[in-house]
Parts: structure tokens; sequence; C-alpha cells
């Protein structure tokens, strides 16, 4: 773990201009970063459980990594994530069970809230007022569940990060990535947020925007690492 320290500081944290010097990143090699980033992407997807999934963020980000250190990439670049199967799995997991853990019981608590209202409805012959009621309430729910959602997805791309680029263990990067992201709160939830926004937009042109976004999204994620954590020299892969 030489080559770096855990603590961690606010840095100027611009989404817009995370975005952009992400795109000025992979512009001239686009159409790999593109290859890249679908079939990761793809691959994540279709193996149930997220049992891949980190291993191919890895090796997205490698790719990115590489492509800063101006180190030669290839397509078989986005494989050599599999060098971090194991981290990159328990961190799939760990996430997971940080989302199951907030969102259960924010569904349970909501349903009640129906199920209250529902019963006031029928009981009072007040179906406007509890509808007056249950519209503000979604309204809120829903916001504070996207934000919620938002954070612990940037807690869990900052480990992948940290897994390739520092070599910890899941453990680690999580906490880590935790204490960035919370120290530059502000900053990463508006690029997550700009991101969410320009991937729906793209998802409204059939999906072809989207997968067309996805090595600009990647891409502007490792810049925005990279601001809040420094150069580091690159990790020897985890023995396994």
């Amino acid at each position: 773990m030489s080559g770096y320290s855990e603590s961690v500081q606010a840095v100027r944290l611009d989404p817009v201009g995370c975005i952009s010097e992400g795109w000025n990143l992979i512009k001239d090699q686009y159409g790999l970063f593109l290859g890249i980033t679908f079939v990761g992407v793809l691959l994540a997807g279709m193996v149930p459980f997220g049992i891949i999934a980190g291993p191919m963020y890895c090796g997205i980000f490698l790719a990115l990594f590489m492509k800063m250190r101006r180190e030669p990439i290839e397509f078989a670049t986005l494989f050599k994530g599999f060098d971090y199967f194991l981290e990159s799995l328990i961190v799939t997991l760990l996430i997971f069970v940080l989302l199951a853990a907030v969102m259960i019981p924010f569904f349970i608590a909501f349903f009640g809230l129906i199920a209250i209202v529902a019963g006031i409805g029928r009981g009072a012959n007040m179906e406007a007022m509890a509808f007056a009621i249950l519209v503000p309430a979604l309204g809120v729910a829903v916001s504070v569940l996207m934000l919620l959602s938002l954070f612990l997805t940037a807690c869990m791309w900052f480990a992948y990060l940290l897994l390739v680029d520092r070599n910890l263990r899941a453990w680690p990067a999580l906490t880590l990535s935790a204490k960035a992201v919370w120290a530059n709160k502000w900053g990463v939830l508006g690029l997550m947020l700009l991101n969410w926004l320009l991937s729906a937009a793209g998802a409204l042109l059939c999906y072809i925007g989207l997968v067309l976004y996805f090595p600009i999204m990647f891409a502007s994620f490792a810049v925005a690492y990279r601001r809040m954590f420094g150069e580091s020299a690159p990790p020897p892969a985890p023995i396994i």
C-alpha cells in the first residue's frame, strides 16, 4: 500500500469538467473504448448475480488508467480485470448487501404508508386527502431513494478503481472510497447525477445514445478518481 495515504481531502470536482476531460482522454481512441465498455457492460449484465461485473469494470478502468499513463491499450485489456476477480466480486456482493440494507426497510416503510393512507381513504371517505398525502410522499421517497442509490453507486465505482490503481483489498477499498466520496460529496453527487441524466437521455434514443455515452461516462469517473486520489505508480496485479 505504499505510495498513497488513507487520509482524504476535498478537491475541486467539477462534474462538467470531469466529463469534458474524460472525453478528451479517450477521443483519439474512442472506437476502442466504445468496444471495451460496450462488451464489458454487456457481459457484466448477462451473467447473473453480478459475478463478473467487478472484473469487467476493473478491466475498463484499467484500460483508462493505462491511457492516462500513455501505455499501449488493446481490446484484450478488458479481460485483465479478471486478475482482480475475487476482490471485485467481494466489492460487488458488499454493495448489494448495503443497497439491500438501505432499500428493504425503506420500501417496507413506504408500503406501510400506502396501507395507512388507503385505510384513511376507505374509512373516512377522504380519497382526496389520501391522494394529497400519497403523491408528495411518493415524490420525496423516490428522490431520497435515488440520491441514496447514487451515493452507494459512487462508493462502488471508486472502490473498483482503488482495486486496480492501488491494489487494495475489497473492504479497505470500499471504506477509503466512502471516505473520499463523503469528503467530496457534492462534486461526486453532481457527477453521478449528471451522468445519470445524460445516460437517461441516451436511453431515449433506442439505447444507441446510451451505448455511445458509455466510454465518456467511465472516463469521467476515472478523471474524478484521479483528482481525488492523485497519481500513483501502476501496482502489480494481485497474486491469486
